[in-house]
């Protein structure tokens, strides 16, 4: 089997999206034709990473193992979302923003972080394979609470309308008297914390959300171990976005990303920046 290492090709033009065409079935313009730089385009592959997420760092390390591995020179770009504060320890990104349509026609041919299947892609876009795979969880930190069972009914336990539609759904088809109280949170600052300080019993969250929270609160946090359910919560899938018509550089990205998958790579990219071990 030829690695791709050695069938890539050093250099490869990229044609960009011709604007017009891309939106002619929906009939749908997001930024003004003038902001728009289309056209064909050579040079380094220009991986753009989402700064309003937890993890871009690490976007960042797995964007240049890409373009190592593709044998192709590269360059980074950070999306900064002028209006809005980045949620804490979140993976978010922006969508259906103006802003964020200029950013990736004049200045991307691949955007790293976008989440899956959190929402759904653009028709102005299409995604890779996932190249980091997490989980939501429910997290806590009293030691006795090692599964759902063992917390109190009459202790509360948080969440995110985001990251909880499923556990809240199964609280749901509890008996009267036999569920909790799911308490919303507004992100996974104010969820975990609330956790630390006692508030709620344990917290639905996304995993590396908390990892990334006691690694950097240091020693003022107590640890935090999962609590085992009885049903299977949401995953957070990461990939790369490209412009729909950019379909050769897809292909080759996920040809690289099943390579570095193959050798233990990405997993081992992970464990250097502390996450948790995909599922």
């Amino acid at each position: 089997m030829v690695k791709i290492r050695r069938g890539i090709g050093l250099s490869f033009a990229l044609a960009a999206l011709v604007i017009d065409a891309a939106f002619a079935q929906g009939g749908i313009r997001l930024a003004p034709q003038d902001f728009l730089q289309p056209g064909l385009r050579s040079g380094p592959v220009r991986f753009c990473i989402n700064t309003a997420s937890i993890l871009a760092d690490f976007d960042r390390a797995v964007a240049d193992l890409i373009a190592e591995t593709m044998l192709v020179e590269s360059t980074l770009h950070d999306i900064v979302d002028p209006y809005l504060r980045p949620s804490p320890y979140d993976y978010r990104i922006i969508r259906s923003s103006p802003d964020f349509y200029v950013d990736v026609i004049n200045d991307c041919d691949a955007v790293m972080g976008y989440p899956l299947p959190d929402g759904t892609v653009p028709n102005w876009l299409t995604v890779s394979r996932p190249y980091y795979t997490s989980s939501v969880v429910l997290v806590a930190t009293d030691e006795s609470f090692r599964r759902l069972g063992d917390i109190p009914h009459d202790r509360p336990i948080g969440g995110r309308i985001r990251d909880d539609t499923l556990f809240r759904a199964y609280l749901t088809t509890l008996p009267q008297g036999r569920s909790w109280r799911l308490v919303p949170y507004l992100h996974n600052n104010l969820l975990l914390e609330a956790v630390i300080e006692g508030s709620v019993a344990a917290a639905v969250v996304w995993e590396p959300a908390s990892a990334f929270y006691l690694a950097l609160e240091g020693q003022s946090a107590p640890p935090m171990h999962v609590v085992e359910v009885p049903v299977d919560l949401k995953t957070v899938e990461l990939a790369v976005a490209f412009r729909a018509g950019d379909a050769f550089l897809r292909s080759a990205i996920d040809a690289a990303i099943d390579e570095l998958a193959a050798d233990g790579l990405l997993r081992q990219l992970a464990a250097e920046f502390a996450l948790p071990a995909p599922p």
